[in-house]
């Protein structure tokens, strides 16, 4: 029954697409309209192309890929360190591309930091990961359109299953003890876990997914050894030995993307909101929030809300480490992402 309530929600959200302008996510502006053509009707594989066209104009020398195409990806999503991609009249498509190639990318970089030092060729099979999905037809052929509709389909399904079975929250959730934990880690990281650099798959999520359980929010499943697990039902980081430690953790603790699948069912409100007033209007100190490309909905970043005055915000997190930063719009660039707010 929940797989036919999926396949209708996404084929209403896909009538929704080929729908009149104002039928999607609000009425879409002249400016989504680049080269005479619909954003949302652009592959990854076009902007892909479009974005090799534009390092071979700069002298750019990376390739889809390898870890440091997925560094520069991150850069610019976390850092905007180049000015020259930004002022490109693409920069609307490339900034839709790289959050969903982070979400696919992420996965193939995480592992556990100790048990890679034994293995020589650790880089080489990541990046043999990560070529196989970006040469794989599934991802080039996919549009910004396609993937805004699997994430609003996914989103409503959600909302209606939380709905229907009425799911309450797992616990009880103590968001001062969550920000205290954030405060006290957002700079220096806690060893008890795993921790990942950018060029290693990034850490917002890892860190989003500590606050919670230093809040109150208890692991759900278990493992007997180290790796990544990457059952979406389940949510958990154990670690294993003392003197030589290693660490088991499932995808949702550590991915932006499976983190809200696990999450979005599963917390107590969870707000798609697409303006910095909106936002703050929204969201309250403990809250997680995930910033998303606005026309893919796809999560590349985690945070969590520390402060709010109910005009300023505040928010710790990781990769691009933060304490207590003060959510402007320059930060948190409401012109290019929406957020996603998870309450507790």
């Amino acid at each position: 029954m929940k797989r036919i309530c999926s396949l209708f929600l996404t084929l209403l959200m896909i009538l929704a697409l080929s729908a009149p302008a104002g039928a999607v996510n609000n009425d879409i502006p002249s400016e989504k309209i680049i080269d005479g053509r619909s954003v949302y009707s652009y592959s990854m594989g076009e902007i892909q192309g479009l974005l090799l066209d534009f390092f071979e104009g700069n002298n750019i020398s990376l390739e889809p890929g390898t870890r440091a195409y997925y560094s520069y990806i991150c850069e610019q999503l976390l850092g905007n360190t180049d000015e020259e991609l930004r002022s490109s009249p693409y920069w609307k498509l490339f900034h839709a591309y790289m959050a969903v190639y982070k979400n696919e990318a992420e996965l193939a970089y995480w592992t556990d930091y100790h048990v890679s030092l034994l293995i020589d060729d650790y880089t080489i099979l990541s990046e043999n990961t990560v070529q196989d999905f970006v040469s794989d037809d599934s991802f080039l052929t996919s549009t910004i359109g396609s993937i805004r509709n699997e994430m609003l389909a996914m989103d409503a399904v959600a909302a209606s299953e939380r709905e229907t079975s009425g799911i309450s929250p797992l616990s009880s959730y103590s968001a001062s003890a969550a920000i205290a934990y954030a405060r006290e880690y957002a700079l220096d990281y806690n060893d008890n876990y795993e921790s990942w650099t950018i060029a290693r798959g990034g850490d917002c999520a890892n860190f989003a997914s500590q606050c919670l359980y230093a809040g109150g929010k208890p692991m759900h499943g278990t493992c007997s050894s180290s790796g990544r697990y990457t059952d979406t039902t389940k949510w958990f980081h154990l670690q294993f030995g003392t003197l030589i430690k290693s660490y088991g953790y499932t995808t949702t603790w550590i991915s932006c993307g499976d983190f809200k699948r696990y999450w979005q069912g599963k917390c107590s409100g969870y707000y798609l909101k697409s303006s910095l007033p909106d936002l703050i209007e929204t969201c309250s100190a403990g809250d997680i929030v995930q910033l998303c490309n606005e026309d893919t909905i796809v999560p590349y970043h985690t945070i969590i809300i520390t402060y709010n005055n109910g005009s300023t915000i505040k928010y710790c997190g990781h990769s691009y480490d933060r304490l207590d930063e003060e959510g402007t719009a320059t930060v948190l660039k409401p012109t290019e992402n929406d957020f996603l707010i998870f309450k507790f």
